[in-house]
């Protein structure tokens, strides 16, 4: 690395290349070893000296560095100073909004003064390469820079740094002196690169200093957002009180509170004896507006000569609330809004009235659970009890039809065959397919037919289920059918899962294919099927009447 400032003979003063004459004249000798020096300023070449008639080391080129440092800080009135984040405390508004500041100080040039070098601090045993004072927001602050150029600053020196309580700063010049020359304008670029500065420390002068920026920025800021607060409500208050009355929303009971039965355990509805829904909110007398605060404001409002105070809790972004007492209306939302459409956007967030009502009507569910769970629960165990008997002897079970169904059966069987299709041969047996109360090959030929029948090129379970008990009377036979839509923590046979297992299985015949939501028919259907079983039914009877 070539030097770019050297001692002047006679002063042993630290002069610059750009201060001296060229060669001998320069009259300098070498800061580290005090050999003499050239001073080679050529029209093409960078300003340097050069040892004259004598080797350079890297103890010379590491001395003139860290002096051409110094001499930059002594010589000039600005540092770079890197950034310090700063966070205020939490401040909250009237609305009870969470507000703090924060700030990202310096990263930029900073003003010094009373620049020295080398200064003793006898009570930290300490000498730092520069003690300056800078430019923190308007006040003078100590500030302590360690040029490192071969060594940075260790623990021992860190620690001691830390106990001065200084502020200080460390600029690492170790990549310059590496290259073989460097001029002064790449010097001065080098000590105020952000890359190679970082702090050593921050005094708590330093920070305190920041802190009561960024608090003092934040109170100003929540000062700012009151006032808008405050300049709104006013603006709603105005509004308002404009009207002798004011409307206020009516209460919204649960669907639950207002119906007039409920379902019991049995699957089936029963009335509630109970008084009818009051009518809370509409139309009010308005009196007064009270001021705003801790998120709230009072509405005074009067009603058939009686004065009440109906708080208003402001919700605005998220805000919570606290306890506003028995009533209260509640406004929810992201931001204030416009004072026109304030009222409309009011919600009751508590009321005495409408709770007393629910407490009510809950006492007269609750009563008639009581009146009628001990029946309830004799009939379900009863009905268990049959389904447990059914289950051991499916043969038991039998539909009220039976005999229709054993009609249609045989009917079918025939039709079927007229078509050269064998309905036996896609029946089979399903677990708890005993549950329509017949045999199971007579509701799967009716299934088999109705599918063949319909007028559709594809079959759901929804469907089937609908048409078998519609045309034909097949149903899922008693107590299975009721115990099916019942909370009795038993399993009970399901007859859609039965009628899907059905499908599934004319699916492995190659008689439908599974789709996406239904199965799609692959075998005759809908009018094709109608006409041809017309027309072997006519042909039957003609025969029928030749003999």
């Amino acid at each position: 690395m070539s030097i770019i400032v050297a001692l002047e003979a006679d002063k042993r003063k630290v002069t610059s290349i750009e201060d001296v004459s060229s060669g001998l004249a320069c009259n300098c000798i070498c800061p580290a070893c005090h050999t003499v020096l050239v001073a080679r300023k050529g029209p093409e070449k960078r300003h340097h000296f050069a040892h004259y008639k004598a080797d350079e080391d890297i103890h010379c080129r590491e001395t003139a560095l860290h002096l051409a440092a110094k001499q930059f800080f002594l010589n000039n009135d600005c540092t770079y100073l890197p950034g310090v984040e700063c966070e205020s405390s939490t401040l909250k508004t009237i609305l009870n909004e969470p507000r703090t500041f924060e700030y990202a100080f310096f990263s930029h040039m900073r003003s010094i003064q009373t620049v020295e070098e080398e200064v003793w601090l006898n009570e930290h045993v300490y000498r730092p390469d520069i003690r300056c004072e800078v430019d923190v927001a308007g006040v003078w602050e100590p500030l302590l820079i360690e040029i490192a150029v071969t060594h940075k600053v260790d623990d021992d020196k860190a620690i001691k740094i830390k106990a001065s309580g200084y502020s200080a700063i460390e600029i690492d010049l170790a990549s310059l002196l590496k290259q073989p020359k460097v001029s002064v304008d790449e010097l001065k670029q080098a000590l105020c690169h952000p890359e190679r500065i970082k702090w050593l420390n921050k005094s708590s002068r330093l920070l305190s200093h920041l802190q009561s920026i960024v608090q003092s920025e934040n109170t100003a800021l929540v000062a700012e957002r009151n006032e808008t607060i405050r300049e709104w409500h006013l603006q709603i208050s105005s509004q308002l009180l404009s009207s002798e009355k004011i409307h206020l929303p009516r209460y919204q009971f649960p669907t639950h509170i207002l119906a007039k039965t409920i379902k019991l355990k049995d699957g089936k509805d029963y009335p509630v004896d109970k008084p009818g829904a009051p009518t809370i909110g509409g139309a009010f007398e308005l009196q007064g507006i009270s001021e705003i605060t801790d998120s709230r404001f009072d509405l005074i409002l009067s009603y058939k000569g009686a004065t009440y105070k109906l708080p208003i809790a402001l919700q605005v972004g998220g805000s919570p609330v606290g306890d506003l007492g028995k009533s209260y209306l509640t406004l929810n939302e992201v931001s204030l809004p416009d004072p026109r459409v304030f009222v409309a956007r009011l919600r009751w967030g508590r009321s005495d009235r409408a709770e007393k009502y629910i407490k009510k009507v809950l006492s007269a569910q609750e009563a008639m659970r009581a009146t009628k769970g001990a029946q309830i629960k004799r009939d379900i165990t009863n009905k268990l009890k049959q389904f447990g008997q059914l289950r051991m002897n499916p043969h038991m079970a039998k539909c009220p039809n039976l005999a229709a169904i054993e009609k249609h059966y045989e009917q079918f069987i025939e039709e079927l065959g007229w078509l050269n299709i064998d309905a036996l041969r896609y029946t089979c047996d399903i677990n708890d397919g005993w549950i329509f109360g017949c045999p199971q090959r007579y509701w799967q030929v009716i299934s088999l037919r109705s599918i063949c029948y319909l007028n559709s090129n594809g079959i759901g379970v929804p469907f089937l289920s609908k048409q078998l008990k519609r045309n034909f009377g097949i149903d899922v036979i008693e107590p299975v059918r009721s115990l099916q839509f019942m909370d009795t923590g038993k399993a009970v046979p399901n007859g859609w899962g039965i009628l899907n297992s059905y499908l599934q299985f004319l699916d492995s015949c190659n008689i439908l294919k599974r789709g996406y939501k239904e199965f799609e028919k692959t075998i005759i259907h809908g009018s094709n099927y109608q006409d041809k079983v017309f027309e072997l039914k006519h042909e039957k009877r003609r025969h029928s009447a030749r003999w």
